[in-house]
């Protein structure tokens, strides 16, 4: 049997959209659920995107808390604790998504006093 060929034009378009959306991701602005924009507090939009609708969460990207996107939407730094040797701090970031609407956008601590950045 013989297998389609893929041509360059298809398989340039699946790239070129791929490279775009990585482009966009990195240029956005990163916002709490409260609508301020947290971008010029070192916020960084993830490469993972919880939904296909463009958004995505953020975590923090300037040391030395240089916090790692998890697949989950949340951040997470390790911490050095005197008695337990490096443990993980969890929090919920910011998203892309001003209005936080998005599926993208973990609702985890979104409303009452965890409207702001830091959320543990």
């Amino acid at each position: 049997m013989r297998r389609p060929a893929v041509y360059a034009p298809d398989l340039f378009l699946v790239i070129f959209i791929q490279l775009t959306r990585v482009v966009y991701a990195a240029s956005a602005t990163c916002y709490a659920p409260n609508g301020n924009s947290s971008s010029e507090n070192f916020w960084a939009p993830c490469p993972i995107s919880l939904g296909n609708d463009g958004f995505a969460m953020c975590c923090k990207s300037d040391s030395p808390f240089d916090y790692k996107c998890l697949a989950n939407g949340l951040c997470q730094l390790n911490v050095t604790n005197a008695g337990l040797g490096e443990v993980p701090a969890i929090i919920r970031g910011s998203c892309t998504d001003d209005s936080w609407k998005s599926p993208s956008c973990v609702q985890l601590c979104a409303s009452g006093i965890g409207k702001r950045f830091h959320v543990a």
